[in-house]
């Protein structure tokens, strides 16, 4: 898998290296077959993983804090953002939502997988839509001045869910940092799991934070064994 240009892309205006590159990613992404990402594909994609601490906000990275304002402009799943194979139900964007203050870049989205959820490693759907989403953002006017683009994923699969903080940084434009909080498990209900779903509706509800313009953080590389 390498990233392309779609031939349809409109040439008419010269995008930057950070542009190019979550479009061409997003473009690869959504023709695969498989639906978990395999390793040599992270590291095509230059793509750096970390863990999320649901309680804190911290990561290992020590990149920059993100949070999310209020749901606002829900927009319907966008079809030239999900899987060239959609009949085959891999992923599916259920929709996605805006600041209310419309000059941050922030998104929430909201995806379900028939991919099972596996610690440690990340679903061809989660990297496919986050590159559409940011490629989005980074070609809308007023947005690629942002250093940072961030998104914050809820992946659902099955009875279990996720929330995957992702973001493309305008000084590091070949790469995709994302970190991953640990699976929660719903298959006994709601009620018999309150806290962590009152921690999914929090997250969906927090204050947006972070300097997305100016942002002087430098991220952290973590390694992962294969």
């Amino acid at each position: 898998m390498e990233p392309t240009i779609s031939e349809h892309e409109p040439k008419t205006t010269k995008w930057d290296e950070g542009q190019v590159y979550v479009k061409a990613c997003h473009n690869a992404t959504r023709k695969l077959l498989v639906c978990l990402l395999s390793r040599p594909n992270e590291k095509k994609l230059n793509l750096s993983t970390a863990g999320l601490d649901l309680s804190s906000g911290d990561s290992l990275d020590y990149g920059p804090r993100f949070g999310y304002d209020w749901p606002h402009g829900l927009v319907d799943e966008d079809n030239e953002l999900g899987s060239l194979y959609r009949n085959q139900s891999q992923w599916y964007l259920e929709g996605w939502t805006i600041a209310k203050d419309t000059s941050q870049p922030h998104i929430n989205a909201f995806v379900s997988d028939s991919q099972p959820h596996r610690v440690g490693r990340l679903n061809s759907g989660e990297v496919s839509l986050a590159y559409g989403l940011i490629a989005k953002r980074r070609l809308q006017e007023g947005y690629n001045d942002h250093r940072y683009i961030p998104i914050t994923m809820f992946s659902m699969s099955n009875f279990t869910a996720r929330i995957l903080q992702i973001w493309h940084d305008k000084q590091n434009p070949k790469a995709l940092q994302v970190r991953s909080s640990r699976i929660m498990d719903f298959k006994d209900g709601i009620q018999n799991n309150l806290d962590d779903w009152i921690t999914i509706l929090c997250r969906m509800t927090g204050e947006p934070v972070g300097d997305t313009k100016y942002g002087t953080e430098v991220v952290k590389v973590i390694e992962h064994d294969e």
